[in-house]
């Protein structure tokens, strides 16, 4: 980690080694979901099961500590975290498989407005997976990744993201065709 850390003092950002990693995470992400879901029509099975695994996850009154440890984690959080990322791809595979056929991607809104879909989408899954994170693994955070991904209204704005610039680009791409 002292190497992330050095490599966060290296761009003058006052990023620490979590922040980096979270950009890390976002960059990456945003980068597979352009290239391996977007171009291929998966965005919406993509959205939807973010959207599901959260809110299954969030709320879900039986993943508790004790459950957690039952399965030899220390921690609540990465419990959710692993839970979570098997509800995602459940979710996922069912959607694209049997529900959501017809595609939504580049093809549909084009390259430059699906590599935007694509980072409101990674920024809604890394604003989720922060929120899964405790309050002392945030702190540490810098002020920007905090407002960003950890802030009061920061997973609301993510989630509100996606589905706003679907809502736009799907009106220009109906005007488009008649």
């Amino acid at each position: 980690m002292k190497i992330l850390d050095g490599v966060g003092n290296f761009l003058y950002l006052g990023l620490g080694s979590g922040d980096l990693l979270i950009l890390l995470f976002l960059l990456i992400a945003t980068i597979v979901y352009t290239l391996l879901f977007v171009t291929r029509g998966k965005l919406i099975p993509m959205l939807v099961g973010t959207y599901m695994a959260w809110v299954l996850v969030q709320y879900a009154p039986f993943l508790s500590l004790a459950l957690a440890q039952r399965f030899g984690f220390q921690e609540i959080y990465t419990f959710k975290l692993l839970v979570f990322s098997i509800l995602f791809v459940l979710i996922f595979w069912v959607l694209s498989r049997v529900i959501f056929q017809s595609p939504v991607g580049s093809e549909t809104f084009g390259i430059i407005p699906s590599i935007f879909l694509a980072l409101s989408q990674s920024g809604f899954l890394t604003a989720v997976i922060v929120s899964f994170l405790p309050h002392q693994v945030t702190r540490h955070f810098a002020v920007v990744t905090n407002q960003l991904f950890a802030g009061a209204n920061a997973l609301f704005y993510w989630a509100l993201a996606p589905v706003a610039l679907l809502l736009i680009l799907g009106r220009k791409a109906n005007q488009e065709v008649g």
